[in-house]
Parts: C-alpha cells; structure tokens; sequence
C-alpha cells in the first residue's frame, strides 16, 4: 500500500485518535501527515518521515498491514543505529535523525501506539499477512524505539519520566511476555531521569502483578525496585553532608518515599521467599570442572554459545552441494548485526538479574522494617544459602597477563563479569549482621559452641579474681601467636580446661541452645537458641570462609574493603569479646602490618583506632583488666596521651565542612570519642591546650566548625545514625550532645571550651566560617 494512498484516504475514527494523541500523548494531528507522497521525494530523510506517516495512520485505524508497521519501527531503529556514531552528548550536535523524530512529534506517536489494542488488526487481507507479528512484537519495536530515543536525548527521556500516564502504560505493558522486559528496561531508565521518585502503590494493579512474578520475571522487575527504594532520592546525587544538610534545612518535610515503597513492597505476599530464591539459585554458572581461573569459565561459556548459534544458522542453510563447503566466515557473514546485541544480553542477563535481586535484598536491610526483614530472611536460610553459593565464587586475583586487557583498564585491573555480583553479595552480609541478633547463623553449630565456651571461660575468669590471671585474649594475643603476629589456631587458652559438653548440648528439637555455667549471665553474652538449620553447615561457615578469603587476597585487591566491612558489621555488638577472640584465634590480624595500614591510612581505619580507644579505657576502668590492657601489645598503640593526641591530629587535619561525606564523616565521630573521654576523665583541657599548641595551624578552628556542623547533621532527623553512634560506642548519646554543647560554647573563661584558647586569627576565622 503506498503513502499516496493513505493521504488520500478519508479518515476512520477521528474522534477516537485525538483523544489518544491530544488527552494522553499532548498533541494532536501533525500537518506532516498531510504531506503529498511528491513533496517527500524532495525532503531530506524521507525515509524518516514517511516512516512517521505511515504511523501516524496507523493511529488513525487505517488498514495498515502489521508488517508494514513493523517495517517503518525498523527503518527508526536503523537510522537511530546509524546516526548514533555522530551524537556526542550536544544538543547542537545531536543525530539528525533524533531531531527529527522530536520535531515532527514522533514520541507523542510512539507512546501513542502503545495504547492500541489492535494495532493493525484491521488489515483485511490475510493472505498476505506475516501472522508471526503480533500487537506484543510491535509494542516491543516501539519499545526499543523509544528506549534508544531517550538514551540519545535525555531531554525526551525527562520529559516522559514526569507523566505519571506514560509509566503507567508502561507498567502495563508488564502484563504480556512479549512486552515484559522490554518495558522494564525503559522503566528504569526513565525512573533513573525522573526528578522524583515514584510512588509504587499509585501503579493501579502493581501489587497483583508482583505477587505473580517469580524466577527471572522477579529478578528483572528488581531494576526497578533498586531505583525506587534506595535512599537517592533525598539528597538528588549530593556527596557532601554539608550539602546534604542546607537541602535539609530548605524542605520543610521530607516525603519518605523510599519507606513508603519498602512497606508496599514487603506487604505483597511471598515477596521476600521468592527473591531470596532466585538471588541464592544453584546451580551457579558458568562453572567447568578443571578450570581455576574466573575468566576460564567465562571463556568456555561464550564459546560454547557462540558455537550453539553457528550450528542453529547452519541448520537454517540449505544443504551444501558436492563442491561448496560452508565455512564459519560464511556463516558470520549471514548472521544478522541485530542478532549480536541479544546473544550479548542472553549470555550476561542471568548475571545481572543475580545482581539486581541480591542489591534489593540489602536494601530491604537498610529501611525502617529492617529488623522484621533480618527475621524473615534468617528464617529463609539465608546466610546457608549464601554460604553454599560463597563456595562457588573465585575470589584469588589473577596470578598472569596474557589476556588483553580492555582498552583503558590498568593491568592490574579486577575487571570481570562477577565483580559486581561479589561487591553485592558483601554487602549483603554486611546489612544482614549489622546490629543483628542473628549475626550468629554466619557460623556452623561447632563454631558457635567455640563462641559460647570463650564467652564462658571469660565469666569464669571474672568470678575466680587472681593478681595474675591473664584473660583468654592475652593468651591469644601471645602465647598462640607465630613470628609474624598472626594468631594460631592450636594456641592454648583457659578454654581448654572447659568440657564443652557441660556449656553446650542439643536438644531433641533440633534447637542449638546455650546452659548458663552457674547463673552467670551468659545469656547477656550470645543468644541463647538458633535453630540448626538456619545456620551453616560443613567444616567452616560463612563468617570463617570470608576470613580465609580475606587473607589470600592481595593489598591492593578491590576485594579487601568489602571482606572488611562483612567481617566489621559481625563484631559490631555490645559484647564483642568472645567474637573478637574467635576471629582472633582463626589469624584475622597480624599486629605490625596492621598498623603500619592504620598509620597510612586513617580515614579507612579511623573505626578500628575509635574501638581501641574505647576498649583501653573500658580495660583501665575495670580493676581486673587494668593487668591485660598494660600488657596488651594492641592497646599499647593508644594507651599514652602522646598517642592519642597525633591521633586526634590526623583525623582533624584529615576533614573539613566543606570536604565531609559518608564515607569520612566517621573520623569527626572518632574524634570525638577521644575528646568525649578526656572530658569524661576531665582532661578536655589538656587535649585542647595540645592541640592549641600543634605546629599544625587552625586545627581549633576546624574542629569547632566540624563540631557546630556535626550539631546540624546529628541532633536534626538523624535518630538511626545518634542510636548506632550510642550502641557501637557504648557511650549514651545525651553525652555526645553534651560534650559538643560544651566544647562549642562561646565561653573564654571555661578551659573547657575551644573558644578559651582562640587566638586574635583563630576568632576572625572563626567569624568568617
């Protein structure tokens, strides 16, 4: 059917097609769907425009064949494709192609062809009708025209991610396999550009939609909750804290919207069992027996799919004859460029769909219902079930080079398919045992017996007072330490003289549980039951398995933070003594190699130099530990005032107001712990005359504006940050409150305060900042 005879034709529907092009899409007729076939012969790009007009009368219900429709999505899509390698980022410079599309109204129209439930339905030749072309391909097309238009131009893309009726229909669009993942994908991106975020229980039916997704359907839709429910939303992409703040102080209320879609999302039925499912799925692939090697198993899975796609185009080919043989070139040659991108996406899409489901399962740890998620995720078996796919990964580097590097990446470089993937799953044992009472299921039953025996042995220590006893953690510190400060699993402790048969015995029920030696309280110590099978099993768990990971990875390797940071949120309790001690015992530290990196590295050690602190002076407080904490080789690093003030030094010399962000904001908090002790011990006026007399210059003035600016961040919507400062200090917050109050205060005659030691600069600076 030609072009001139749709202009020709009369118009069906009238009515009907500016209510979808005027109401929904904004726009009504365009007078280039009135353009005489001769006068496109003479237009630049006709093949564009004629494509828009032959759409546009598909709108209008003309009789527009299914293939002829999908023909003219192609040609956009081509020619899309083919400007691409001429847009660079410039609205000056952008694709013609994209420009005119824009011009001539062509996302109105796109988005509009979206709505038609029988879009080219009403072609009434079906003798030449391609019958493989469905409403849900064409919708599909449309789809990718539309996601490749708004990648091109962000301008488009913003503009449709502020209509809540175009996510609307795209959320609909979920409804049909064909439609499913092509609509999610424009979904994140949009979502991505939105200036807002949405609101999930204002999608009308999205609940019922959830409630049926499962395996790799769930997975996808997980692109869009990690948009939707994560925190980004607040600060609109700001780092600093002091940025952070003023926009705080310019909203009067801050719409939760990332708790809002939380509770909607954990209200759905089944939810958080069938995410679990697929994040945890075995088998794990590509895995090959006989390769070491991650990129072994990466090199063996594409070749063995590009090998499945050459032999189903071979078996499309007609047979050869006696003197012609078909070659792999000549089976490249015909494999179409479109096929390329969607064998790319089915070989890394299972992947990333592993992801996406693990970095939604840590978020759901970090909102308001985080306790009820640590609940229901350890009543998954989620940490076995973790452990079990921990075995599965390759986490030594590299040991050669003879692989090409990517263009750019240094050679040392970790790049692979799976960094993501580990990075994610970290954090995930991160969130999960951060404050949790089921910190423990990251040990087998044997290994959490170990824990309550060292508990217990110490509660023994303590009721049996001796001049010279010596605590379980000096003997391993010591006497079961080799050449190299690394602690030795055979080395000898107080524990070994307890039958762990009397602490520890299982019960009928399947049910781990802990008997109190003689009322002492163990219970204040570790929880008293878990339930076997929500713990690991074999010969290590989880917590043992990232230890030995972490010992085998390289300085430099990316790896080592976020081993750290697992291995952290698990000692992060009131009571971390007979952790530490486990730990301690499986060769986690080694003394001089590990502060010759809290030295040079201080903003990511700051933690462990705040710990030590308030551990020495919990030590010299107690009568009974004031032996150990003398004689322990770790304390001795921050035992002396000298000590303590360079370490104070460092870390206000190391921040700002204007440079702090999250991942530093921990020094100011360090920093404080040290001045809140000498306040404690009235010893404020020692540190401040120190730090007065520093060769160092302003350090007063810096500290006093970093302390006013941690009054704004800390006292004003902050309640989970002031509780985790209370609980991982052990220091109530009513006394952080107090002692920035009193180290602020404009008072010259208090020696208390920063303000007796400013010197005539000290006050000007101190005006101006």
């Amino acid at each position: 059917m030609s072009s001139r005879y749709l202009v020709k034709k009369r118009y069906k529907n009238l009515s009907r097609y500016r209510l979808y092009k005027s109401e929904i899409s904004g726009h009504d007729t365009n007078t280039m769907f009135m353009i005489p076939e001769d006068g496109l012969e003479h237009m630049p790009h006709n093949e564009v425009i004629r494509a828009l007009k032959i759409l546009e009368a598909a709108l209008q219900q003309f009789e527009i064949p299914r293939f002829s429709i999908m023909t003219q999505l192609k040609v956009l899509l081509i020619n899309l494709h083919r400007s691409q390698d001429d847009y660079l980022g410039d609205n000056s410079l952008m694709a013609e192609a994209t420009s005119l599309i824009n011009k001539h109204d062509g996302v109105k129209t796109l988005v509009s062809l979206l709505m038609l439930p029988d879009l080219g339905g009403r072609w009434s030749e079906p003798d030449v009708c391609d019958h493989s072309i469905t409403v849900g391909t064409l919708q599909a097309t449309t789809l990718n025209v539309l996601k490749k238009l708004t990648t091109m131009d962000t301008t488009i893309g913003c503009q449709l991610s502020d209509s809540d009726e175009v996510l609307q229909i795209l959320f609909s669009l979920m409804l049909d396999s064909e439609t499913y993942t092509k609509a999610i994908t424009l979904i994140e991106h949009l979502l991505i550009l939105r200036r807002s975020t949405l609101q999930l229980n204002t999608i009308p039916g999205l609940d019922r939609l959830i409630s049926q997704l499962d395996g790799e359907y769930l997975a996808n839709f997980c692109s869009i909750l990690a948009v939707t429910i994560s925190d980004l939303d607040v600060y609109e992409n700001k780092t600093l804290l002091y940025e952070q703040s003023m926009l705080r102080s310019n909203i009067k209320s801050l719409s939760p919207l990332r708790d809002i879609n939380q509770e909607y999302i954990l209200s759905i039925p089944e939810f958080l069992p069938r995410l679990v499912n697929f994040a945890t799925k075995l088998p794990y692939e590509p895995r090959y027996s006989g390769r070491t090697m991650e990129v072994d198993h990466w090199m063996r899975f594409i070749d063995d799919s590009m090998s499945e796609v050459l032999r189903q185009h071979e078996s499309l080919m007609p047979s050869p004859t006696l003197n012609s043989a078909v070659s792999v070139t000549d089976l490249l040659d015909r494999i179409q460029p479109q096929a390329i991108p969607s064998q790319i996406e089915a070989l890394t899409s299972p992947m990333l769909q592993r992801v996406e489901s693990v970095y939604v399962l840590g978020l759901l740890l970090l909102g308001k219902q985080r306790k009820e998620v640590q609940t229901q995720l350890a009543k998954l078996r989620l940490i076995p079930r973790l452990s079990q796919l921990f075995d599965l990964f390759i986490w030594k580097c590299e040991t050669y080079q003879e692989r090409i590097r990517v263009p750019g990446h240094l050679s040392s470089c970790e790049c692979s398919p799976e960094v993501a993937l580990k990075i994610q799953f970290l954090r995930l044992v991160h969130s999960f045992c951060d404050q949790s009472e089921y910190r423990y299921l990251m040990l087998t039953p044997t290994e959490y017996r170990e824990v309550c025996s060292i508990s217990a042995a110490k509660v023994l220590l303590e009721d049996t007072p001796s001049p010279t006893t010596t605590t379980s953690m000096d003997l391993t510190m010591t006497q079961g330490s080799d050449s190299n400060g690394c602690a030795s699993q055979e080395s000898s402790s107080p524990t070994s003289v307890l039958q762990e048969e009397s602490i520890v015995s299982r019960e009928s029920s399947n049910i781990l549980k802990v008997e109190p030696l003689g009322g002492s309280g163990l219970s204040t110590q570790v929880p008293v039951e878990y339930p076997t099978e929500q713990m690991c099993s074999g010969p290590q768990g989880l917590l043992s398995k990232i230890v030995e990971a972490l010992k085998k990875e390289t300085t430099g390797s990316t790896f080592r933070f976020w081993f750290s940071r697992a291995i952290e949120s698990y000692l992060r309790s009131a009571n971390p003594y007979a952790d530490q001690v486990f730990l301690l015992r499986r060769g986690l530290l080694k003394e001089k190699k590990l502060f010759r990196l809290v030295t040079k590295n201080l903003v990511d050690s700051n933690m462990l130099v705040r710990s030590l602190v308030l551990s020495n002076d919990l030590f010299t407080r107690e009568g009974k530990a004031i032996e150990f904490a003398f004689h322990s080789r770790t304390l001795r690093h921050v035992a002396t005032f000298k000590q303590r003030l360079d370490f104070l030094v460092q870390l206000i010399k190391t921040i700002s107001v204007d440079t702090l962000t999250q991942e530093n904001v921990s020094c100011l908090n360090t920093s404080l712990v040290i001045l809140m002790l000498a306040h404690r011990h009235s010893e404020l006026p020692l540190y401040l005359e120190g730090l007065r007399s520093h060769v160092e210059p302003h350090l007063l003035t810096n500290l006093r504006s970093l302390l006013r600016f941690w009054q704004t961040h800390y006292l004003h919507n902050k309640d989970k940050d002031c509780n985790t400062l209370q609980r991982s200090s052990g220091i109530s917050f009513d006394f952080w409150r107090e002692t920035v109050a009193t180290l602020v205060a404009e008072n010259k005659l208090s020696p208390d305060c920063i303000f007796h030691y400013f010197s005539p600069e000290d006050l000007s600076l101190s005006r101006t900042s």
